[in-house]
């Protein structure tokens, strides 16, 4: 295994287990929730790395889900659980996301001039 994906699963597993410890400090979840939850992470973490289907499957389920679930709790957390305060701020953020978004294309759109052009 390469040092370099040791060092990204290390940060992947630190930025996790310090967004699921905050999450359980402002929810009061009990330790024991927080400490299985953690340890099915860092499962799911090493077994991206055995490659095959299952590598893939996991990984795209991590692309997929990690982006979804922050984005859940932080709407729930600053929405502070009201349905109408998550409702309006999720509108706010996906403006923001569509904005954001617009930028990657254009900047994507102007760097992609800089690129090498294949000889046929």
């Amino acid at each position: 295994m390469h040092i370099m994906r040791i060092i990204w699963d290390f940060l992947l597993i630190m930025s996790i287990t310090v967004w699921i410890l905050g999450l359980a400090a402002q929810l009061n979840f009990p330790a024991h929730y927080v400490a299985l939850f953690l340890i099915g992470l860092t499962f799911f973490i090493a077994m991206i790395n055995i490659g095959g289907d299952i590598g893939r499957c996991i990984r795209t389920l991590f692309r997929t889900a990690i982006p979804i679930c922050a984005l859940v709790v932080f709407l729930v957390v600053f929405g502070r659980g009201y349905f109408k305060e998550i409702c309006n701020l999720f509108f706010y953020l996906l403006q923001l996301l569509i904005m954001l978004f617009g930028y990657y294309i254009m900047f994507g759109g102007f760097f992609s001039s800089f690129r090498r052009k294949k000889k046929k």
